[in-house]
């Protein structure tokens, strides 16, 4: 698996829910930012787990690097990102993360604490 291939950004819009961010990286240590989102979870670990059974099978590490709440409206075209995760605290570039978030959403209205 190219990490190309592997989706920046995954995220199930409305409502709140958590979010994390994670560095993917691959046998030839080339590595990938992503956000995901796409489901509800009771602790961040959650979304770890889906996103290690998504590309564990082709030999791509998953860290995960931060997290927090994310608060979506499809209606508004508006994301929210507040937080952080008390597992994985914060990511380390909250603008990097809204910027992720404005490529893949471009019609909508992204903030962030």
């Amino acid at each position: 698996m190219n990490l190309n291939e592997v989706a920046t950004v995954m995220l199930e819009l409305g409502d709140s829910r958590k979010f994390i961010v994670a560095r993917l990286t691959d046998a030839d240590w080339h590595e990938k930012i992503v956000f995901r989102a796409q489901r509800r979870v009771l602790a961040h670990l959650g979304l770890v787990l889906d996103l290690q059974d998504e590309v564990e099978k082709h030999q791509v590490k998953v860290w995960c690097i931060g997290g927090g709440h994310m608060l979506s409206s499809v209606e508004a075209k508006t994301i929210s990102i507040t937080g952080h995760s008390q597992d994985y605290r914060r990511e380390p570039d909250r603008a990097a993360t809204v910027a992720m978030l404005k490529e893949a959403y471009p019609g909508f209205t992204i903030s962030s604490d």
